[in-house]
């Protein structure tokens, strides 16, 4: 073996192995599902590579070139979450990327399962390796059930403020109880002036039986 293919061959092992594909963790249950731009229930019908450069048939490595993409032509049988817009198309084009190391995925054909799809910064739905795309016939039934009937409830009141708790009738609000007003002085008795500074206040009358007050 020469240099050269030595060469390739520990690149291509580097590639493989130092830039393995990492999904990150993110929520689970339907908020996961929620983050997804695209959910239905449909079949790939065709693919195809998408080479952002000339194909160069010298280079025995270009397809691999993390510049490729597969290009899928997906048929959407029902659709769970996406756009009015898409819903009209019948057939999505979904991109994912040739490398493995890149989380690229390829996509059986003519399968009946179940896609999930996000809008790239170009505007194009892509799919991974991270992404949880599986053939329906390979679901239980309470994946099913809460994709197809729970999913789309959930995430389209998701963000929205719960609405308040229902008040029962009949039930009248408390009042604030205020204070009593002071009583009236006696008839015929004249109300006391107040006491000028340095001159104490005059005491009531006592009545004989009563004991005096405390006086310090």
């Amino acid at each position: 073996m020469d240099l050269k293919a030595l060469a390739i061959f520990l690149l291509g092992a580097c590639v493989s192995v130092c830039s393995a594909c990492s999904c990150m963790s993110g929520p689970y249950g339907p908020e996961m599902y929620c983050s997804y731009d695209v959910i239905f229930r449909g079949m790939a019908l065709a693919e195809h590579m998408e080479r952002k450069y000339p194909l160069d048939h010298s280079d025995p490595w270009e397809k691999y070139s993390p510049h490729n993409n597969w290009v899928y032509a997906v048929r959407v049988d029902q659709a769970i979450k996406m756009s009015e817009e898409m819903k009209k198309m019948g057939v999505l084009e979904i991109r994912s990327s040739t490398q493995d190391n890149l989380c690229g995925t390829r996509l059986a054909l003519d399968v009946d399962a179940l896609f999930f799809a996000r809008v790239n910064y170009e505007g194009k739905l892509e799919t991974g390796l991270c992404d949880p795309n599986a053939a329906w016939g390979m679901l239980d039934d309470w994946t099913k059930e809460l994709i197809t009937e729970h999913v789309p409830d959930y995430c389209a009141n998701q963000g929205r403020s719960p609405p308040p708790p229902p008040t029962t009738g009949g039930e009248e609000e408390e009042e604030e109880e205020e204070a009593p007003p002071p009583p009236p002085p006696n008839e015929g008795e004249a109300p006391s002036p107040p006491p000028t500074e340095g001159e104490q206040p005059p005491r009531p009358p006592r009545d004989g039986n009563a004991p005096l007050p405390f006086e310090p």
